[in-house]
This record gives C-alpha cells, sequence and structure tokens, in this order.
C-alpha cells in the first residue's frame, strides 16, 4: 500500500473514531442527566477506549506525514 492510499485509510479511521467518541460521549451525557452514574462510568470507561484508539491513529498518520515530507 503506498503512503496516499494509507493516508485515506487513516482519515477514514479517523473520521470513524470520532463519530464513535461523539457517541459514547452523548451516551455518558444522558446517563447522568438520568442519575445512572453506574451507566455513565461504564460509558466513560468505552469513551477513553476509543479516544485512546483515536490519538493512536492520528499519530500514526501524524508519523506517516512527517515522513512523506521529509521525503520531499
Amino acid at each position: 500500500m503506498d503512503n496516499k492510499d494509507q493516508v485515506v485509510k487513516f482519515v477514514h479511521e479517523i473520521d470513524r473514531l470520532r463519530a464513535d467518541t461523539l457517541s459514547h460521549w452523548e451516551k455518558v451525557q444522558v446517563s447522568i442527566e438520568a442519575g445512572r452514574v453506574d451507566d455513565a462510568i461504564s460509558l466513560l470507561n468505552g469513551y477513553f477506549y476509543v479516544k485512546e484508539q483515536l490519538e493512536g491513529t492520528e499519530s500514526r498518520l501524524s508519523s506517516l506525514l512527517r515522513g512523506y515530507f521529509s521525503e520531499k
């Protein structure tokens, strides 16, 4: 897979992870507002798991781009 294909793959993955992060956060808010703190805590665990995946993917894309531009 060439660099351009990898960039596209990373962008799609980042979009998906951002949507997942937002979805988890919205569910946390609903649980808190409904007084379901235990549910919110479980959802926060999922939120931070997805957020870590997002940050890792963004970091890999950043490294790829630094390498791409240093070659030019």
